[in-house]
Order: C-alpha cells, then sequence, then structure tokens
C-alpha cells in the first residue's frame, strides 16, 4: 500500500511536472507570437497608414491622383504571409476594402481632372465663339492665354483653392508682352471657374464622397492597430461591429 501511494504521488508528480512544462511552453511560444505580431504586423502596418493619413493631402496637392503608394515594408509582410492566418481577417478584410476604396478614390480624382480640363476647353472655346448677332461680343485669345488661363485654373479648381491667376497677374510687369490685356483676363478668369463648377458638380461629388470612405476606412484601421499594440500584440485587431455592415463587397480572401 505504501509502495503504491509512493508510486501514486510519484506519477503524479511527474504528470505535474509535464503538464506545467506543456503550460510553460505554450505561453513562451504565445509570448513569441504576440512580440513577433507587434513588432512584425501591428507597429509597421501603423507606420504605413500613418504615412498614408499624413502625406495624403500633400500628394493629392501635387498630382491628378490621390493613391496609396505601398511601402517595401508593406510589400514584404504580403510576401511573407504574416496577414494569412484566420486571426487576421479582420485586418486583412479592412486592409482590401482599404485598397479597394483607394482604387476608386484615384478613379474618381481622375476623372474629376478630366472634366475639370475638358470643361475648361469648352467653356474658352464659347467664349471664343460668341456671336456679335446675337449680343455676345468674342473674346480673342490667342493660343498661349488660351493656355495660361487653363494652367492657372485647373489645379485651383481641382483643390478648390484660390485662383491663381489674380497672384500670376499681379507678377506681370508692362514690359510683358500681354500686359494690355491684364484687364480683361482679370474679368474673364472668374467668370469661366464660375462655369467650370456647374459643370463639374456631379464629378466634384463622387471625388469627395470616396475621399470621405476612403479616410474613414484608414482611421478604421489605425485605431483596430493601436488598441493592438497598447496592449503590446495580446489583443487581436478586430472590426467593431458598427463597421462591419459599411462595405460587404470584398470577400475574405488572401491578399494578392
Amino acid at each position: 500500500m505504501v509502495a503504491e501511494s509512493l508510486l501514486s504521488a510519484a506519477l503524479g508528480a511527474v504528470a505535474g511536472a509535464i503538464s506545467g512544462s506543456i503550460v510553460a511552453y505554450y505561453l513562451g511560444e504565445k509570448s513569441k507570437q504576440h512580440t513577433y505580431d507587434l513588432n512584425e504586423v501591428y507597429k509597421p502596418l501603423r507606420k504605413e497608414f500613418y504615412g498614408v493619413l499624413h502625406t495624403g493631402g500633400d500628394i493629392l496637392a501635387i498630382t491628378d491622383e490621390y493613391s496609396w503608394y505601398k511601402s517595401d515594408t508593406y510589400r514584404i509582410i504580403q510576401q511573407r504571409g504574416d496577414l494569412l492566418p484566420d486571426m487576421f481577417r479582420d485586418l486583412r478584410n479592412d486592409i482590401q476594402l482599404l485598397e479597394a476604396a483607394n482604387k476608386e478614390l484615384t478613379e474618381r480624382s481622375r476623372a474629376l481632372w478630366i472634366r475639370i480640363e475638358s470643361s475648361l476647353d469648352s467653356v474658352l472655346d464659347s467664349i471664343s465663339a460668341a456671336k456679335p448677332d446675337q449680343g455676345i461680343q468674342p473674346v480673342a485669345l490667342d493660343a498661349e492665354l488660351r493656355q495660361l488661363l487653363k494652367d492657372r485654373l485647373i489645379r485651383p479648381i481641382y483643390l478648390d483653392h484660390s485662383d491663381e491667376v489674380r497672384k500670376y497677374l499681379d507678377m506681370q510687369g508692362k514690359e510683358w508682352r500681354h500686359y494690355g490685356q491684364v484687364p480683361l483676363l482679370r474679368q474673364l478668369a472668374p467668370k469661366v471657374r464660375a462655369e467650370v463648377e456647374c459643370r463639374i458638380t456631379r464629378e466634384r461629388e463622387e471625388f469627395d464622397a470616396s475621399k470621405q470612405k476612403f479616410a474613414y476606412r484608414l482611421n478604421l484601421i489605425l485605431s483596430g492597430l493601436e488598441r493592438s499594440i497598447e496592449s503590446n500584440g495580446r489583443k487581436r485587431y478586430r472590426t467593431p461591429r458598427s463597421a462591419r455592415f459599411q462595405d460587404n463587397s470584398v470577400s475574405d480572401r488572401a491578399m494578392t
């Protein structure tokens, strides 16, 4: 009996030690995974998307596209397949939705720019082709002055900023060969812009809606990443329930 008790106690101790070792190993591996997720996934992605957040306006100000230019770090995360495990399903899906929103925003941006440019051409054509017999005096604009108006109006209209025409004209001296037409250009530029603005209403609304959609998804991702980082990687990235119904157009599939 004593021997049996000792054997039972010994077996219990061995089982306890093994169980404790398994638990310790599991916790150790889990801690390693949390550390990896924190340093190789969450933090690099936060840097990536904060970069998009803070440079997006600058990109918009210098080009006719508003794009998310993916960094090498982001591409490495993709290549390693870090976001493929099911635990990153929400993060993976939200990034896919951001990519879709970015594509749409780029398309809307281009459409707005093209519409502004074509509208400027159309308005300037109508000014040059006005009919005196209908009480409308045509305005003679040579190729250089026409291009000047386009160049000085297109970007301010696109960005919804104030005109650059007046500033440009204020800088010109009497030696400028078009100086005699400065009063005409001052009067003409606001009228051209007003007419163009009337023609681009739909494209402007679509572009603004796309910007809001992109910003919403971007800030949603940053909020989730911050939550995971604050927990040192222990809390998984989760998409809030309130946001899940926003867009179901992108299926749960691996990033490509």
